[in-house]
């Protein structure tokens, strides 16, 4: 109070002199020093609100504003929100008989626009712009608080002159520090806010990993929320500036406006999880719902409104939804949800020192301790409380999975004596009953043991014709197709002299299946030799057509011959020889043919390959061709596949079906997917040099996704090329990742978390594709031609590609469609709600120079545009 009667003397005795005609200004006396022996004083300072934002620092200084200014009658000035800048004033002076080095600390970080003027003698000694819309490099002092030096020389008086101007709130904390119990005191801060973030930190970590382990959302809503509520504070203290972006001080000024939404929107999906609201309450749900679109609108808005305006709805909308929150709380236990008590208390705290905080960033409440920190403290004993919670309930649901499982190995002991009785199935193929490659290869090596100086004949019979009938009349006509030519080929081998039978637990055959489209038999060699005429009427009878549902088909067979010892001692070398020689010229011409050693060039090809692709990798031999995608709404093109190819001096042309399998072998797919991703983003650039933004997809194999490195290697590259990583889209087969589930999960997850995207290539050939689609971190599944290409012959498959593509959308996957080939079945595809397309109709696949032409071409452009 004296002070204040002090300030209005002071103004009386000013307006005293103006009226008398004095030409000179007595500024009043606002000084501050420090005594001797103290560390901080609060700086007293005057306020002027410039509501126009005319005034200059000319104006001010000059005083031709006289008359307008008021005292700060708090410790701090706290005028909540206002669009326009506000000028402060006071006088630092050094009472002692040495120099003096002293701070100003402006001890609230969230400030957008700082001028601060120094005069001496009413001369402008210093001027200083900074704030926390400016760049983190051009403050006086590195730290998020702004601290401006002065020294002051014994008896030397500095006016001080602060223009503020923000969105947030004006809240202007003024204090004079002496420079070492200063930097001492912001030390003890941060140690206390880092303990803080630690901690938090290694709740949010401990709760994601309960979540991978669990896969129940309640746990990822509460480390993110908890995130969230740190990053949130992190911002309100402006820990995050100096360490990431401190040179884009909009990218902070934007998370700031994001963060209050998010932070409601997550703490409502933790809310409904962890209290169960849809069991007890369908209106609560409703409710809980509406928070979420409401939090969903208040981020949306970020990007429509100002910054103030949008600050100012995010924290009006947090504060009532987070008291709807805590009242959830005691209404669901009430209804009989007793974990709802501990979720009261957890969030009353919570929600009482965010409103504290918030009320004060308002103007509604002065600046202290509680009103600084309100939100740290609450939320650290709302994390406590609710981390104590969520381990009790990971707990009894990990006592629950243990009865479980016990439970599970007792009815596992009660199948395993029926799992016995079905042992002997193990040995049959599945499609046409017959015995299976296991048994042939078991039946072989007991033959050849026996021989005692005989010949043995290996036989394989290849289908010729099996993939163009298996497109035509679909799977499950095919395979009756196999059953009858299996039972076939079985009855004429009965009367084939030489023919060994194959004898397992509860049946016996003549013919084994190797695979859908193969099959093989044995015979002693000198009797087939013996008995040619037979064997010519026997291949005579099998390469006959086949009447099936009143159509006559040609299968078109070819039977290839491996004889031990001459071509190979083991069940699998006379396998491999004898589909060699299935495979050969001879066998296609006269639908027989023996193995020749120089018939098989697959060991000397492959081995030449592989040792030459390191050389081609090295010398940059290899090429890529690129493949359009169609976006089928935007008739735009959006992206294309990388598709290496190889033209060997020798080989020719080298399909990737050649080299791939063997590199993934000896594990050169190391440097060969490296190559391809270096190469990919290569063009990638050069594609947005020219001015197309699209993405690029590069099939990677199920052996990289387990490289440690992969991930690091593909942050690297990204962050030397400058590019989004959202452009990359890495794509795996369905087989592969199902081969190995867990691993691809694994590394896909951290490749999400990177921001590259994954696709699935090759949906629908896999035979486990429901059971891990819904836990793959996909973000495109690509439907395999093969279903795409028997769509128009093929009227099952229209709804199999339908069904596809909803369940792929309602799993949140975008669905391209492989293999299109003409314009009728884009259109069906269309019909049926399918993202993009790729295939010949668009074209085939093209080197880059190829590509930017056919980008460039007028006609190509109209023709998907229109």
């Amino acid at each position: 109070m004296k002070e204040r009667i002090e300030l209005w003397f002071k103004l009386l005795m000013v307006l005293t002199v103006l009226v008398c005609g004095r030409a000179a200004y007595a500024q009043p006396e606002l000084e501050t020093f420090l005594p001797p022996g103290v560390d901080h004083i609060v700086i007293k300072a005057e306020y002027l609100a410039d509501e126009a934002g005319a005034f200059s620092i000319g104006d001010i200084a000059s005083n031709n504003v006289q008359g307008q200014w008021q005292p700060v009658l708090e410790d701090y000035a706290n005028f909540g929100y206002r669009h326009y800048p506000y000028w402060y004033r006071f006088i630092i002076s050094n009472a002692g008989t040495k120099a003096a080095d002293q701070v100003i600390e402006l001890k609230y970080p969230l400030l957008d626009s700082i001028d601060y003027y120094r005069f001496a003698d009413n001369e402008l000694i210093e001027h200083i712009h900074t704030g926390d819309r400016v760049p983190f490099e051009q403050r006086p002092v590195r730290h998020p608080y702004f601290m401006f030096p002065i020294h002051l020389e014994a008896g030397e008086r500095n006016e001080i002159y602060l223009r503020i101007q923000t969105a947030g709130s004006q809240l202007v904390p003024l204090n004079l520090w002496e420079k070492i119990p200063l930097f001492v005191e912001l030390l003890e801060e941060d140690q206390l806010h880092a303990v803080y973030f630690g901690i938090v930190l290694v709740i949010v970590f401990f709760n994601l990993l309960i979540f991978v382990a669990l896969r129940e959302r309640v746990y990822l809503y509460y480390a993110i929320s908890t995130l969230l509520f740190m990053t949130f504070f992190a911002i309100m203290r402006a820990k995050l500036y100096p360490v990431i972006f401190s040179e884009t001080p909009e990218f902070h000024h934007l998370l700031l406006l994001l963060l209050p939404g998010s932070c409601l929107l997550f703490s409502a999906l933790f809310t409904r999880e962890f209290l169960s609201v849809r069991l007890y309450s369908r209106y609560l749900n409703y409710l809980v719902n509406g928070i979420v679109l409401v939090s969903l609108g208040c981020i949306a808005l970020v990007f429509v409104l100002d910054s103030q305006a949008s600050l100012k709805l995010s924290v009006l909308c947090a504060i009532p939804g987070t008291f709807i929150l805590l009242l959830l709380g005691p209404t669901l236990a009430m209804m009989g949800n007793p974990i709802a008590w501990v979720y009261t208390l957890a969030w009353g705290t919570f929600m009482f020192g965010t409103t504290v905080t918030a009320m004060s960033k308002q103007g509604f409440l002065p600046v202290s301790f509680i009103t600084e920190y309100g939100m740290q403290i609450g939320s650290a004993l709302e994390v406590f409380i609710l981390n104590a919670a969520l381990a009790y309930r990971f707990y009894r649901e990990h006592e629950d999975k243990v009865a479980a499982q016990e439970a599970q190995l007792k009815e596992h002991a009660e199948r395993r004596e029926a799992e016995l009785k079905l042992l002997d199935s193990s040995m049959l193929h599945p499609v046409t009953m017959m015995p299976n490659r296991h048994c042939f290869e078991r039946q072989i090596q007991e033959v050849l043991g026996e021989r005692e100086g005989g010949r043995v004949a290996i036989v394989t019979i290849e289908v010729t014709r099996y993939a163009e009938i298996n497109k035509t009349l679909g799977h499950q006509n095919t395979d009756l197709l196999m059953c009858e030519v299996a039972q076939m080929y079985n009855n004429l081998l009965t009367r084939s002299p030489g023919t060994f039978r194959i004898i397992g637990p509860s049946f016996e055959s003549w013919l084994c299946s190797l695979d859908n489209d193969s099959f093989g038999f044995m015979a002693d060699a000198e009797i087939a030799e013996a008995h040619a005429k037979d064997i010519n009427a026997l291949i005579k009878q099998m390469i006959q057509p086949i009447e099936f549902k009143g159509m006559r088909l040609e299968l078109r067979p070819v039977l290839g011959v491996a004889i031990c010892p001459e071509h190979g001692l083991n069940a699998a070398t006379l396998l491999r020889h004898a589909r060699v020689a299935a495979d050969s010229s001879d066998a296609k011409e006269r639908y027989l043919s023996y193995y020749r050693p120089e018939l098989d060039q697959y060991n000397a090809r492959r081995l030449t390959i592989i040792s030459e692709l390191k050389d081609a990798i090295q010398k940059e031999e290899l090429d890529l061709y690129f493949q359009p995608k169609l976006d089928l709404r935007s008739r735009k093109i959006v992206g294309v596949e990388a598709l290496i190819r190889w033209n060997h001096p020798k080989y020719g042309l080298v399909r990737p079906d050649d080299f791939i399998p063997m590199a993934e072998q000896t594990g050169i797919i190391k440097n060969l997917t490296r190559w391809v991703i270096d190469e990919s983003l290569a063009y990638l650039q050069r594609l947005g040099e020219c001015g197309y933004t699209i993405n690029m997809s590069i099939n990677v194999s199920m052996m990289n996704l387990k490289e440690t490195d992969l991930v690091g290697f593909l942050e690297e590259r990204l962050a030397e090329t400058g590019l989004d990583a959202a452009l990359l889209y890495l794509e795996l087969t369905e087989t592969s990742m199902m081969q190995h589930p867990h691993d691809a999960i694994g590394t896909l997850t951290k490749l999400g978390e990177l921001g590259v995207k994954v696709s699935v290539d090759d949906f629908g050939t896999g035979y486990s594709s429901l059971a891990y689609l819904q836990d793959l971190p996909a973000n495109e599944i690509k439907i395999d031609k093969s279903l795409i290409m028997a769509l128009e012959h093929k009227e099952t498959s229209e709804s199999v590609i339908k069904s596809a593509i909803d369940m792929c959308h309602a799993l949140g996957f975008s669905v391209v469609a492989e293999g299109v080939e003409n314009e009728p079945v884009m259109h069906r595809l269309m019909d049926m709600d399918c993202d993009l397309i790729q295939g010949y109709f668009l074209t085939p696949p093209l080197p880059y120079t190829d590509l930017l032409e056919w980008l460039r071409d007028q006609e190509t452009t109209q023709r998907f545009a229109s």
